[in-house]
């Protein structure tokens, strides 16, 4: 993994984003064929392979890369994509666990004094936001602490809180 991140890290700076995100899920894919005992068959997934499956799927892949200079999110859509950094890992975990217990507390994160659901939702969602049209099927591949992270329950934009999954 550590070898992938530095190697990830090199491609974004280099201005390959579209090997970065096939690099990337390529490691999540080595990852698990090896747990599952699979190796054999690992096929190479490119970025069109990912706009096909969204096309298929007819959504909106958001995929999410945490290291620890920076993060990366990947908006696939059928007929485009965009990359965008995001903030380091360890940033994005502290939101993260901060936000968990909130809902773990049964706290209502739409209250004043809970900015956290709509802080996540600006670090995490926001960015790709032009991608993803109003009631599109949103496709999730999370990293790290993001695999417990309730998206559908970040808060958008606007002056009356709404949670993220009313708009997708």
């Amino acid at each position: 993994i550590p070898f992938y991140a530095d190697y990830i890290d090199l491609l974004m700076d280099r201005g390959r984003e579209a090997q970065a995100l096939e690099a990337a899920e390529s490691c999540r894919a080595r990852v698990l064929a090896e747990k599952l005992g699979l190796e054999r068959l690992i096929q190479p997934s490119t970025l069109r392979s990912y706009q096909a499956l969204a096309k298929t799927e007819n959504a909106v892949l958001l995929s999410y890369w945490l290291g620890p200079r920076r993060s990366f999110l990947w908006a696939v859509t059928p007929g485009n994509w965009e990359a965008f950094v995001l903030p380091p890992r360890n940033e994005i975990t502290g939101l993260v666990e901060a936000y968990s217990n909130l809902i773990l507390n049964l706290e209502d994160p739409r209250g004043v004094g809970h900015p956290l659901g709509r802080r996540l939702y600006d670090l995490l969602v926001a960015p790709a936001s032009k991608l993803i049209p109003s009631g599109s099927n949103v496709i999730l591949v999370p990293d790290g602490p993001l695999y417990g992270l309730n998206f559908e329950t970040l808060l958008t934009a606007g002056v009356q809180p709404k949670y993220w999954i009313e708009d997708a």
